[in-house]
């Protein structure tokens, strides 16, 4: 690269029709291949990029960074739509952290204060796996569609993923901290996938039917995407 030195992943993809090149949200950046390109091909493609890149990043940079999440006891957090308070206690003999949901309020116990992080990563994960198994098979079942397996991950580069063949989808467990509309988009735009593997006429189509409103919450994603992100 010109000026600046970047590191990238090279990710085949099935789907995929053509080379193409993605900033995720905090930076991370990955070239999608087809099955048949080559890696030198593919290096090459990143390579006349530069300048693209260069300008994707420095768009990246720009942005604010404030999470939408604060670590300290009494603040209010972002869940499925809805928000919940932090109580925090620090019990320093403390074996193992746990969480507990009471109403409106979710208390974290912690043998130290850093440990609130993992805590929160975790009951997040666990909320938004319940809330997506259900949203997920719902769909599929309007849809007259399978899914044989559900995954929640911690991917970087991508808010979901579908592998047609398997009959599996995944969703990145962060989304849990944005709005209702904008997890129900992810998880119809995976689930249309079991049905129309690219991102043709029939697919956008598809999910409009669902989401009518669809290009405003990928809006969201992409303007606020990375302040689901801790730092």
């Amino acid at each position: 690269m010109q000026g600046r030195r970047y590191e990238y992943t090279l990710r085949r993809n099935r789907r995929a029709r053509r080379l193409i090149l993605k900033v995720g949200p905090v930076g991370d950046i990955v070239a999608v291949m087809p099955w048949r390109v080559s890696r030198k091909v593919a290096e090459e493609f990143v390579l006349s990029k530069a300048k693209w890149l260069d300008q994707a990043i420095k768009k990246q940079e720009e942005k604010p960074v404030q999470p939408l999440v604060e670590f300290r006891s009494g603040a209010w957090l972002p869940i499925l739509g809805d928000m919940i308070q932090l109580l925090v206690t620090v019990e320093k003999d403390r074996q193992r952290t746990s969480f507990i949901e009471e109403g409106n309020m979710l208390r974290v116990a912690v043998s130290q204060f850093a440990g609130v992080k993992k805590a929160l990563a975790k009951w997040y994960w666990t909320r938004v796996k319940g809330y997506v198994k259900k949203r997920a098979d719902d769909l599929a079942d309007q849809m007259g569609l399978r899914i044989d397996k559900i995954v929640i991950s911690s991917a970087k580069s991508q808010w979901g993923s579908c592998i047609k063949s398997k009959g599996r989808i995944s969703i990145q467990w962060r989304l849990a901290q944005a709005p209702l509309g904008v997890i129900d988009y992810v998880i119809t735009h995976e689930v249309m996938h079991l049905k129309c593997s690219g991102h043709g006429k029939d697919f956008w189509q598809g999910v409009e039917e669902v989401c009518p409103d669809y290009r405003e919450r990928r809006r969201w994603l992409k303007e606020n995407g990375h302040r689901l992100y801790w730092r």
